[in-house]
């Protein structure tokens, strides 16, 4: 079923978008309450802020603050799931 969900969400549109305003408490409430209702979302970092930090940078942290769980970093878009999704972190296009 998880990876079934990953496909539609890779295919389907961008559920939040992350911009030049950075990681407010307000954008980390939105995502955070995403995550909850859907169970996976995909997320996209603006050219604004993708300039200043490195989109997966920006996911980590957004993993981190929400406490989800980062799938996959695909250029300026990444995916986050409730749960824990069976891919190592190279796969997922991270650098650590």
């Amino acid at each position: 079923m998880t990876e079934d969900l990953f496909k539609e969400v890779l295919q389907g549109p961008i559920h939040a978008q992350i911009g030049k305003n950075g990681l407010t408490d307000g954008v980390m409430a939105q995502v955070q309450e995403l995550v909850k209702k859907r169970g996976m979302i995909k997320v996209s970092v603006l050219k604004a802020l993708a300039e200043e930090k490195s989109p997966s940078e920006v996911a980590l942290e957004v993993e981190k603050r929400t406490k989800s769980f980062l799938v996959e970093v695909r250029g300026r878009t990444f995916i986050l799931s409730k749960r824990r999704f069976p891919l190592q972190r190279k796969k997922r296009g991270l650098k650590s």
